[in-house]
Protein backbone atom coordinates (compact mmCIF):
# COMPACT_ATOMS: atom_id res chain seq x y z
CA UNK A 1 0.00 0.00 0.00
CA UNK A 2 1.23 3.49 -1.00
CA UNK A 3 1.42 6.32 1.44
CA UNK A 4 1.88 9.88 0.96
CA UNK A 5 4.46 11.41 2.20
CA UNK A 6 1.90 13.77 4.67
CA UNK A 7 0.36 10.82 5.83
CA UNK A 8 1.95 11.05 8.89
CA UNK A 9 1.23 14.28 10.11
CA UNK A 10 -2.09 14.13 8.42
CA UNK A 11 -2.80 11.66 11.61
CA UNK A 12 -1.29 13.43 13.55
CA UNK A 13 -3.21 16.82 13.03
CA UNK A 14 -6.83 14.16 12.68
CA UNK A 15 -5.99 12.93 15.98
CA UNK A 16 -4.92 16.26 17.54
CA UNK A 17 -8.28 18.11 16.13
CA UNK A 18 -10.81 14.69 17.49
CA UNK A 19 -8.46 14.89 20.90
CA UNK A 20 -10.12 18.37 20.91
CA UNK A 21 -13.39 17.60 20.25
CA UNK A 22 -13.72 14.58 22.76
CA UNK A 23 -12.49 17.35 25.65
CA UNK A 24 -15.36 19.88 24.40
CA UNK A 25 -18.18 17.08 24.53
CA UNK A 26 -16.58 15.73 27.83
CA UNK A 27 -16.93 19.45 29.37
CA UNK A 28 -20.04 20.30 27.91
CA UNK A 29 -21.10 16.54 29.23
CA UNK A 30 -20.11 17.57 32.58
CA UNK A 31 -20.52 21.48 32.62
CA UNK A 32 -23.07 23.88 31.98
CA UNK A 33 -21.52 27.48 31.92
CA UNK A 34 -17.49 28.19 30.46
CA UNK A 35 -16.46 31.60 30.26
CA UNK A 36 -20.00 32.55 30.54
CA UNK A 37 -21.74 30.66 27.71
CA UNK A 38 -23.14 27.53 27.53
CA UNK A 39 -20.50 24.83 26.96
CA UNK A 40 -22.40 23.38 24.43
CA UNK A 41 -21.77 26.12 22.09
CA UNK A 42 -17.99 25.35 22.32
CA UNK A 43 -18.90 21.79 21.30
CA UNK A 44 -21.13 23.10 18.18
CA UNK A 45 -18.74 26.01 17.23
CA UNK A 46 -15.96 23.45 17.08
CA UNK A 47 -17.82 20.82 15.20
CA UNK A 48 -19.18 23.05 12.79
CA UNK A 49 -15.64 24.65 11.98
CA UNK A 50 -14.19 21.08 11.23
CA UNK A 51 -17.27 19.89 8.95
CA UNK A 52 -16.44 23.34 6.83
CA UNK A 53 -12.76 22.16 6.68
CA UNK A 54 -13.72 18.78 5.56
CA UNK A 55 -16.03 20.18 3.13
CA UNK A 56 -13.13 22.16 1.38
CA UNK A 57 -11.33 19.17 1.04
CA UNK A 58 -13.73 17.73 -1.56
CA UNK A 59 -13.09 21.10 -3.21
CA UNK A 60 -9.77 20.79 -3.20
CA UNK A 61 -10.31 16.86 -4.59
CA UNK A 62 -12.36 18.17 -7.66
CA UNK A 63 -9.59 20.80 -8.42
CA UNK A 64 -7.54 17.53 -9.25
CA UNK A 65 -9.56 15.85 -11.65
CA UNK A 66 -7.25 13.05 -12.29
CA UNK A 67 -7.99 12.22 -8.32
CA UNK A 68 -11.70 12.30 -8.71
CA UNK A 69 -14.03 10.67 -10.58
CA UNK A 70 -17.15 13.43 -10.53
CA UNK A 71 -15.12 16.85 -9.92
CA UNK A 72 -18.25 18.74 -10.67
CA UNK A 73 -20.41 16.52 -8.19
CA UNK A 74 -17.59 16.92 -5.57
CA UNK A 75 -17.66 20.92 -5.67
CA UNK A 76 -21.58 20.95 -5.45
CA UNK A 77 -21.15 18.49 -2.12
CA UNK A 78 -18.10 20.88 -0.68
CA UNK A 79 -20.31 23.60 -0.57
CA UNK A 80 -23.54 21.62 0.66
CA UNK A 81 -21.56 20.73 3.45
CA UNK A 82 -20.36 24.35 4.43
CA UNK A 83 -23.88 25.85 4.09
CA UNK A 84 -25.21 22.51 6.29
CA UNK A 85 -22.46 22.99 8.55
CA UNK A 86 -23.56 27.32 9.00
CA UNK A 87 -27.79 26.30 9.28
CA UNK A 88 -26.93 23.34 12.56
CA UNK A 89 -24.48 25.98 14.23
CA UNK A 90 -27.00 28.85 13.97
CA UNK A 91 -29.78 25.84 14.89
CA UNK A 92 -27.46 24.60 17.21
CA UNK A 93 -27.42 27.47 19.42
CA UNK A 94 -30.61 27.83 19.86
CA UNK A 95 -31.53 24.32 19.91
CA UNK A 96 -28.26 22.44 20.67
CA UNK A 97 -29.95 18.60 20.48
CA UNK A 98 -30.73 19.60 16.64
CA UNK A 99 -27.65 20.88 15.81
CA UNK A 100 -25.54 18.06 17.49
CA UNK A 101 -27.84 15.72 15.25
CA UNK A 102 -27.45 17.28 12.08
CA UNK A 103 -23.69 18.10 12.31
CA UNK A 104 -23.50 13.63 13.41
CA UNK A 105 -25.57 13.80 10.27
CA UNK A 106 -23.07 15.89 8.26
CA UNK A 107 -19.65 14.24 9.28
CA UNK A 108 -21.81 10.62 8.47
CA UNK A 109 -22.30 12.32 4.49
CA UNK A 110 -19.22 13.71 4.56
CA UNK A 111 -17.02 9.96 5.07
CA UNK A 112 -19.90 8.47 2.49
CA UNK A 113 -18.63 10.96 -0.63
CA UNK A 114 -15.38 11.20 0.40
CA UNK A 115 -15.43 7.22 0.42
CA UNK A 116 -17.79 6.78 -2.73
CA UNK A 117 -14.91 9.35 -4.30
CA UNK A 118 -11.75 7.00 -3.15
CA UNK A 119 -13.48 3.35 -3.34
CA UNK A 120 -11.08 1.22 -5.27
CA UNK A 121 -8.11 3.91 -5.34
CA UNK A 122 -5.47 1.59 -3.40
CA UNK A 123 -3.20 4.57 -3.04
CA UNK A 124 -5.71 6.86 -0.41
CA UNK A 125 -6.85 3.44 1.24
CA UNK A 126 -4.37 4.86 4.14
CA UNK A 127 -6.78 8.08 3.81
CA UNK A 128 -10.12 6.25 3.82
CA UNK A 129 -9.06 4.16 6.85
CA UNK A 130 -8.07 7.63 8.97
CA UNK A 131 -11.06 9.09 7.34
CA UNK A 132 -13.17 6.47 8.62
CA UNK A 133 -11.19 6.38 12.49
CA UNK A 134 -11.73 10.05 12.73
CA UNK A 135 -14.85 10.36 11.54
CA UNK A 136 -16.30 6.96 14.27
CA UNK A 137 -14.49 9.23 16.70
CA UNK A 138 -16.01 12.48 16.14
CA UNK A 139 -19.66 10.16 16.42
CA UNK A 140 -18.73 9.38 19.63
CA UNK A 141 -17.73 12.65 20.54
CA UNK A 142 -21.25 14.09 18.99
CA UNK A 143 -22.84 11.23 21.66
CA UNK A 144 -21.35 12.31 23.97
CA UNK A 145 -22.43 16.15 24.10
CA UNK A 146 -25.41 14.89 23.23
CA UNK A 147 -25.41 13.17 26.85
CA UNK A 148 -24.62 16.17 28.67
Amino acid sequence: MTTSPLANIDRYLGYAGLALMLVLAITSAASDQLWGRPTVDYFISYSALILSFLSGSLWGKAIYRDQAKEPVKLAIWSNSFMLFAFIALLLGLQWPGLGILLLLAGYLGQWFIEYRTYRGISRFAWYRSLRWQLTAGAMVAHVLAMLG
